[in-house]
């Protein structure tokens, strides 16, 4: 707990506040960034106490300036360590939401391309399949993806714990990704041609956090079955995998349950939030 009520030299409170209840008491607890409700209702009653000594045994009937100020300030304190996490939560649900609904729009394009003969052979050619049911604004070649309006020049993409660089833009994954924005503001990739294809979308295109499994997320596409599967880890040498289509070396499904934190797992365990 992060103490707000400290002691001054001589041992009295920084500040007084009133009432005989506690304004937190009702507050549910978002981080552990929370202020101790005990202290601050014990410091409470230690000025109604004496409050009520100053004035003879009565209590005051109104607030002074002070109080009313400080007890604003309690407020304000509170609310700067919630709020960040209360928006980081919100962004991740939203987050959430968007991988949700692509992968099923995507699975639904993949079922309509089985429907009629494609040529799957590249990644450009899967990509032109998939931009028949998608709806987008433009096709990106690869590695041409800033070039072309399809990314943000110096603008990375991250592992999944924020601390290294996975490649310098999404068009560079792997050994290059054939990409497309979305009319929905993300920007969906094919990486590899053939039986088996990495998908990648980040679900709010260039904008920040640009990290594996917060915001971009993985899956295989089967071209013989016509079935998409979410990446549940990662095979050296290849990239996301799904453990059917593509063995897995590492991974379990899970955010943290690769070896180099790649955070492919990520896009298996959020589909089923």
């Amino acid at each position: 707990m992060l103490a707000i009520l400290e002691k001054t030299g001589g041992g009295l409170p920084l500040f007084k506040s009133v009432g005989d209840f506690s304004p937190f008491k009702y507050a549910k607890i978002f981080t552990t960034y929370t202020v101790s409700i005990v202290t601050v209702t014990l410091a409470l009653k230690r000025v109604i106490i004496k409050n009520s000594i100053e004035n003879g045994g009565c209590m005051k009937k109104g607030f002074t300036l002070a109080e009313v100020l400080i007890t604003l300030g309690i407020i304000g304190i509170v609310a700067a360590m919630t709020l960040p996490a209360l928006i980081q939560k919100q962004h991740e649900r939203e987050f959430i939401s968007k991988w949700k609904k692509f992968y099923s729009d995507v699975s639904n394009a993949a079922l309509l391309m089985s429907q009629n003969s494609e040529d799957l052979s590249t990644e450009r050619k899967v990509l032109e399949a998939f931009s028949k049911y998608i709806k987008h604004i433009k096709r990106c070649e690869k590695k041409k993806d800033v070039e072309q309006g399809c990314w943000t020049a110096n603008t990375p993409i991250y592992l999944y714990n924020g601390n290294s660089v996975h490649s310098i833009s999404i068009g560079h994954v792997g050994g290059g990704s054939e990409c497309m924005t979305l009319v929905n503001g993300g920007t969906f990739c094919i990486d590899s041609g053939g039986v088996n294809s990495i998908v990648l979308v980040d679900v709010n295109g260039p904008k920040k956090p640009n990290k594996i499994g917060h915001d971009i997320f993985f899956a295989i596409f089967n071209s013989d079955t016509y079935h998409i599967k979410p990446a549940r880890g990662y095979r050296t040498g290849w990239g996301a995998a799904d453990g059917y289509f593509v063995e897995m070396t590492s991974g379990d499904g899970t955010c943290n349950g690769d070896t180099y934190w790649y955070g492919f797992g990520c896009s298996a365990e959020k589909l089923l939030k």
